[in-house]
């Protein structure tokens, strides 16, 4: 059962397999969850050894394809349903953590990212 590990999600409605305005542009990339701002990721496995920095990427991107900010996500999780464990993560300072240094804003992440997500399209790069 998922929520009864995630009492602060209980009554937050729920965004199941969310797209994103820039999904279709990578051919239709969409994530597990959001609720409350936090965009969730399920993991379900015996042995929860994969690329925690793969991953939290991953769930980088997905922010980073909601151009307009229409989820207004603030934080990413994994949820690891065997463990009935969340790992949560505030979104800025995991930005910082991930480029390096003082992070740029979300909407100028954004822009970037759709530019190069284009550019990539066009095999510019």
């Amino acid at each position: 059962m998922f929520f009864p590990h995630l009492d602060e999600f209980a009554c937050e409605p729920l965004i199941l397999n969310p797209l994103f305005a820039g999904s279709g542009e990578i051919g239709g990339a969409d994530a597990d969850l959001i609720a409350a701002g936090c965009l969730i990721d399920v993991k379900t496995t015996v042995d929860p050894k994969f690329s925690k920095t793969r991953l939290l990427y991953q769930l980088l991107g997905y922010v980073l394809l909601d151009y307009e900010d229409a989820y207004r996500i603030r934080s990413v999780a994994i949820y690891l349903s065997r463990q009935a464990l969340l790992v949560r993560w505030p979104l800025q300072p995991l930005v910082a953590m991930l480029v390096g240094g003082k992070a740029p804003s979300l909407s100028e992440l954004r822009g970037s990212f759709r530019e190069a997500v284009l550019a990539a399209r066009a095999g510019l790069i």
